[in-house]
């Protein structure tokens, strides 16, 4: 069976890796790309010179051309965003107009054009958060999982993910420090007790892949990865002999991040490789059967308390 495919902000990081895996497949007959730069279209056109490749200029603020690049969809990616947290902060209008209203935007033309799949890509910033950026996606991913309400006796069913930090992707504190160490700098730190959750651009790939194959609706995926403080990764990243400087927080940036938080752990289970939170109330579907296992009560997915503290040598197995 033939599938299509159409991602949002498909020319960022993560858009090159899916698209790749999506290309590797035989069944996909048609990938469309729907972003906003346009110079970033035209190298990717480059890199992926494919016949089954679509692109499309567009905001997913606007619904007619949302609209147009769905058209004969079947799966749907949304992984648009402003995702600077400082960009935010300074663009609250811009970040609340994109991040928020251009997933409700995108999930209502999703069910409009009968697209049977949904996929979010949500952060650990939206666990509890104290930043607009997080505050936009927390929003956001709660808009779209809800929005399987709205598509009870369709096809189209709506889901989640959520993850950490990804090595090497644009905007990622590996290629700052790369370029600090070629200009022999010492490694700007905001707090060498800082921990983060990390994961490669193939766990972020199959983490969507598999919310893609399994979703039923309304779930939130969360991976099992590992985490490690700030200076576990400088050492990992350069000589660890190099000098690094404690440069502070910045504004609304956590010591910790989470994954998973207290609350709502109650509705979260446990599987071999992730998690899922699943909906309070499943209304557009009956005789769903949880496969996974309950989490303990009071059970959260911290960056500083997960067992998985990634070691210098482990990291450098990740990094690009």
């Amino acid at each position: 069976m033939a599938d299509t495919y159409l991602i949002t902000g498909g020319t960022g990081s993560f858009g090159h890796a899916f698209v790749r895996h999506l290309l590797a497949d035989p069944n996909t007959e048609r990938v469309v790309v729907l972003s906003r730069d346009e110079l970033k279209q035209a190298q990717m056109r480059a890199e992926f010179p494919d016949k089954r490749m679509r692109f499309f200029i567009g905001s997913v603020t606007d619904p007619d051309r949302v609209g147009l690049a769905m058209r004969g969809v079947d799966n749907v990616i949304h992984a648009a965003a402003m995702k600077r947290v400082e960009t935010c902060e300074e663009n609250a209008h811009e970040a609340f107009a994109v991040n928020t209203h251009g997933s409700q935007v995108v999930a209502r033309a999703c069910l409009l054009a009968g697209v049977k799949r949904a996929v979010f890509l949500s952060t650990d910033k939206a666990v509890e958060p104290n930043t607009m950026y997080g505050t936009t996606k927390l929003a956001a991913e709660r808009l779209w999982t809800a929005s399987n309400v709205y598509a009870a006796g369709t096809e189209t069913r709506y889901a989640a993910t959520r993850y950490g930090n990804v090595l090497g992707s644009r905007g990622s504190v590996v290629g700052f420090w790369r370029g600090q160490i070629e200009r022999s700098e010492p490694l700007s730190v905001t707090d060498p007790d800082m921990t983060r959750f990390w994961m490669t651009i193939d766990d972020a790939v199959g983490l969507v892949a598999m919310a893609l194959r399994d979703m039923r609706g309304g779930e939130v995926f969360i991976p099992k990865v590992g985490a490690s403080n700030l200076m576990t990764l400088a050492r990992a990243i350069g000589d660890p002999s190099k000098r690094t400087e404690t440069v502070g927080t910045r504004p609304g940036e956590k010591m910790h991040e989470a994954l998973i938080g207290v609350e709502e752990a109650r509705s979260a289970y446990e599987y071999a490789d992730h998690y899922r939170i699943e909906p309070h109330a499943r209304t557009w579907e009956d005789n769903v059967q949880e496969l996974g296992t309950p989490v303990p009560a009071g059970f959260s997915y911290r960056s500083d308390t997960t067992p998985n503290q990634l070691t210098v040598e482990q990291l450098r197995t990740m990094l690009p």
